[in-house]
């Protein structure tokens, strides 16, 4: 009878202890907004990508952006990611990045998101694309 109501509690502690480590009275923190006004401009064989931050979130850590030769759909898990940018590196109200690597003649479509340090993503922001051309030849 001891050795049964030993197990008994040793599996009630276990569980006891396993559900209230699931619990934390954390407040739920608002959802990133998404950034707004994304907008590609090709210049010199590159992809300047400039947006808005779309709202305040002080949690903010930075923005992941995202590329992709066919149209990216929400979520872009897809979709290539390129190197991530921390916010706190650019201005607050107006933040860009270059793509360097574009391949001259292949239409690029683009998304941002903005992350937060534990990985957690906001809703993709509007797609946009843009197209790098081949400088012309001169004689």
């Amino acid at each position: 009878m001891y050795r049964l109501s030993r197990q008994v509690s040793l599996i009630l502690s276990i569980v006891l202890v396993g559900s209230l480590a699931g619990c934390d009275n954390q407040t739920p923190r608002a959802p990133l907004p998404a950034p707004q006004q994304l907008t590609a401009t090709p210049t010199d064989g590159t992809i300047v990508l400039r947006w808005t931050a779309g709202g305040p979130a002080p949690d903010r850590y930075g923005y992941i952006v995202y590329r992709d030769t066919v149209a990216i759909v929400a979520p872009p898990a897809v979709a290539q990611r390129l190197d991530g940018i921390r916010a706190d590196s650019l201005a607050p109200d107006t933040l860009a990045f270059v793509d360097r690597s574009p391949t001259p003649g292949t239409v690029y479509h683009y998304r941002v998101t903005a992350v937060r340090a534990s990985g957690e993503e906001s809703p993709p922001s509007s797609q946009v694309r843009a197209t790098v051309f081949p400088a012309p030849v001169r004689p």
